[in-house]
């Protein structure tokens, strides 16, 4: 919004689709995977849950709007299905992640996020099938199909330089 509005020259968001109203670039791309505290029962599953089984997961989440949620529910929707209300919902990834390791329902999250709890065996990822839970990281400006000239640019460029 701040963006469109002419109060900030780039932003950064995230999701399945571009913004509309902005040209956009994709800057970065990770994925979600469904994670548990390590030592429940579903992190000892050895088949992959199919989307029906998420679909019908009561989850810790992210609140409604958010590029997480937005993932999930397009990725369900493809099977046409749609997930229940969460369990648990926070405004952070921090915050799930958190909540997670403590012991509260099941979340989706960013591999990146949580690789290292899951390296250090506080979360185990549960396997989900037939899901594309790839999120997008664009860059949002206005104006022509380039960012503009100047530190714009610049922050962009670093953004995709980043990722590699």
């Amino acid at each position: 919004e701040a963006v469109r509005e002419g109060t900030a020259h780039v932003g950064f968001v995230e999701g399945v689709q571009a913004p509309v109203g902005v040209r956009s670039a994709i800057v970065a791309q990770d994925e979600l995977v469904l994670v548990t505290a390590a030592g429940v029962p579903l992190s000892r599953r050895r088949t992959p849950l199919t989307p029906v089984e998420v679909a019908g997961l009561a989850l810790t989440s992210r609140e409604p709007g958010s590029g997480t949620r937005e993932v999930l529910a397009s990725a369900l929707a493809k099977h046409g299905l749609v997930s229940g209300d969460p369990d648990v919902e926070l405004t952070t990834a921090t915050a799930i992640r958190e909540a997670v390791i403590a012991g509260s329902a099941p979340a989706f999250l960013s591999r990146r996020v949580v690789a290292r709890d899951v390296e250090a065996g506080s979360l185990s990822v549960v396997a989900v099938q037939d899901l594309d839970l790839r999120r997008y990281f664009r860059a949002v400006w206005v104006g022509t199909k380039n960012p503009p000239a100047g530190a714009v640019r610049d922050l962009v460029a670093i953004a995709r330089t980043t990722e590699r």
